[in-house]
């Protein structure tokens, strides 16, 4: 009985270590989450989050299906996304951007990560946590043909971009999360 035990005990042990080295996510309980040190977001629900410098994504089956991306602080001359190829230009944020320009941002650098079709429309003024923003939504397609659609809000404060951009497939997973992504735009509180 007790190497029975043993024996379960460290095959959970190995499926936990292998889920955290395969994957770096760690679980963000409902509540209010701390955006490094730029802005604040609360969610009634627990999402799975990596971290990539200032950039953060949050998840529940996983980011091919739909994710929250947290830009938190991009500075004047930052990327969006790591640059892939070193002959490629990637589009950098401009801290005198206007709201359609940052649109164009998201839209170009959704496009060099592989999608198609990559449209943002829609854009209008909207709050940022008690500062003006604004928001639009992007729809695209991936290489391997699932279609999606998204979400963004954002604001430029003090020369640094804030970004929260939402992006799951159309089919069921963008319907079933959007009430909630609405609650976590509406929550954002300045820090």
């Amino acid at each position: 009985m007790v190497q029975s035990w043993r024996r379960l005990l460290a095959v959970l042990l190995v499926v936990a270590l292998a889920g955290c080295v395969a994957g770096g996510y760690t679980l963000v309980e409902p509540g209010r989450t701390q955006i490094d040190e730029e802005f604040s977001i609360s969610s009634n629900m627990a999402w799975s989050q990596r971290a990539f410098g200032e950039r953060h994504v949050w998840t529940i089956n996983g980011a091919g299906l739909e994710a929250i991306w947290f830009y938190a602080g991009i500075e004047d001359g930052d990327a969006l996304i790591a640059q892939i190829d070193e002959d490629e230009d990637v589009p950098r944020f401009d801290a005198d951007m206007r709201p359609n320009e940052v649109m164009e941002l998201v839209v170009d650098s959704i496009g060099l990560i592989g999608a198609v079709n990559v449209e943002g429309t829609g854009l209008r003024p909207a709050e940022f946590g008690s500062v003006k923003g604004y928001r639009f939504e992007l729809t695209l397609q991936t290489k391997e043909g699932l279609i999606k659609r998204g979400l963004a809000v954002g604001t430029i404060q003090e020369d640094r971009l804030q970004l929260i951009v939402y992006l799951a497939a159309d089919l069921h997973y963008y319907d079933k999360y959007v009430d909630e992504v609405e609650r976590i735009f509406a929550s954002v509180e300045m820090i």
